[in-house]
């Protein structure tokens, strides 16, 4: 996978989740299930609407 596709894919996700009605945001720990390979933290936060920044 490249990133254009992880990002690509998270696009995706996240645009599912809110046509679901799913609250997204908040703090997500995601634990890989191989010890060797390291964990993350994931923030999902509503950002400042780009359509209303432009009238």
């Amino acid at each position: 996978m490249t990133e254009a596709e992880f990002v690509a894919g998270l696009d995706r996700l996240v645009a599912e989740a809110r046509d679901a009605n799913v609250s997204i945001e908040g703090a997500y720990n995601v634990r890989s299930p191989r010890p060797a390979d390291p964990d993350y933290t994931v923030e999902v936060s509503e950002i400042a609407d780009r359509h209303r920044l432009i009238e």
